[in-house]
């Protein structure tokens, strides 16, 4: 089967993970999810029922109390319900979810793809070469036929001609369609919305679209707007679907610089070497190798004067000068002192050493646990591994310590 995009999200208990559908998908599926077949099965079989001795698979269909199942004896798929009842027949070489806002599940018979209803009739007919679905968009499927593509509706009636030599889903009301090596973008109704005109384009989930012409490149957003113009060598996305501000890594003429979806210059061109995805609304600089941060208004928290520097982790900054670490805040204070030998994370504690031995600080920077221990282990939970005099004992995540220091082996903390 050929790998297709997974994009997870929060299902019924009855839905667990682990689903190996083959349909080649083309941007971004909606609620897709995979099922743990063996364990599935085995949740099955407490009601009694020969699930583990007819079926290889057991996948979620989207539907009630009905799944997709695949037989061990010829490898087929077909639909059973709770109770095992066979609702469509295992005849399928393959068979995806009914996921479709028409409520109708794509298929593959002798070596064609058409779409089923969940009564097994057919929707539309079997006779296309591949497919390419969206079940963030709506109607119409894009299909393939003779090496050509076009879009047929949910009753398989042709509403796009099979004149395309390649079609891209973007997760929204846009599609983009390849022809004479151009691309060009339509509406969900199939009306052409940008004409023929780009060479490349590059979908970035949930946010909008790449667009490539003569080299350059811009972006165009969810509604299908300009936002930033087509003039860059190149586009990088530093945001995730989830920010409310889009920010981009643009390069002009071999000089880097940030922008956001108002095309509002935030860090400057022809100054930094290197710019770092935002954290916690900031961006980390390097200039000659030296290290600097931004906060998410293109306002300069603190010069490229840092050796070295780890992004953001919520209010604080760990940075190194004169080869000493410390801590600074979004107001480039450092509330910390450039002192410490070593310094890193542990959940809501920051481990420092200084001259050979350990110790921590809260997340405001201050020292709550003086460097007194030899050895620190990180442990799941709430605890931490610290070792005194050769023994290890236990500090919690507000530096106390919960178990006295009387074990030779950190292991042993385990049974804490």
């Amino acid at each position: 089967m050929r790998k297709f995009v997974l994009l997870l999200i929060l299902l019924s208990s009855e839905i667990a993970m682990g689903q190996d559908f083959s349909m080649e998908i083309d941007g971004f599926c909606r609620g897709w999810i995979y099922i743990n077949s063996s364990a599935n099965i085995a949740a099955m079989e407490v009601r009694g029922l020969p699930w583990r001795e007819k079926y290889k698979s057991v996948y979620v269909s989207f539907l009630p109390s009905i799944y997709i199942v695949q037989s061990i004896k010829t490898s087929k798929y077909g639909l059973v319900d709770r109770e095992n009842k066979v609702i469509v027949p295992l005849k399928y070489e393959d068979l995806g979810t009914f996921e479709c806002p028409s409520n109708i599940a794509f298929a593959k018979m002798n070596g064609k793809w058409g779409a089923i209803t969940v009564n097994d009739e057919i929707a539309i007919p079997f006779v296309y070469d591949n497919f390419k679905v969206s079940y963030a968009d709506r109607n119409p499927f894009c299909v393939q036929q003779n090496n050509k593509w076009g879009r047929v509706d949910e009753k398989g009636k042709v509403v796009t001609p099979f004149e395309y030599d390649d079609v891209m889903l973007t997760g929204y009301t846009t599609s983009f369609l390849k022809k004479d090596n151009k691309w060009g973008g339509t509406n969900d109704k199939g009306e052409m919305i940008l004409p023929f005109f780009y060479d490349q384009v590059k979908v970035e989930y949930r946010i909008g679209v790449l667009l490539n012409k003569d080299n350059k490149w811009g972006m165009m957003n969810r509604n299908n707007q300009l936002i930033i113009p087509v003039i860059y060598d190149s586009i990088t996305l530093l945001s995730k679907y989830w920010q409310s501000t889009i920010y981009c890594l643009v390069t002009k003429e071999g000089k880097k610089g940030v922008v956001d979806d108002n095309h509002k210059v935030i860090i400057p061109f022809d100054i930094y070497d290197n710019i770092s995805a935002p954290s916690y609304d900031t961006f980390m600089v390097t200039l000659h190798n030296k290290k600097g941060f931004f906060d998410h208004e293109g306002k300069v928290i603190t010069p490229a004067i840092y050796e070295e520097a780890k992004d953001f982790d919520r209010a604080l900054a760990q940075v190194k000068r004169n080869g000493k670490w410390g801590c600074i805040d979004k107001e480039g204070k450092e509330v910390t002192p450039c002192q410490y030998d070593a310094m890193r994370t542990c959940d809501d504690l920051i481990a420092v050493r200084l001259k050979g031995y350990w110790g921590f600080l809260n997340l405001q920077g201050k020292l709550i646990v003086p460097c007194q221990y030899e050895e620190i282990q990180r442990f799941n939970g709430d605890a931490i591994g610290v070792k005194r005099n050769g023994k290890w004992g236990m500090i919690n995540k507000q530096g106390k310590l919960v178990v006295p220091h009387k074990y030779d082996e950190s292991y042993k903390l385990m049974n804490e």
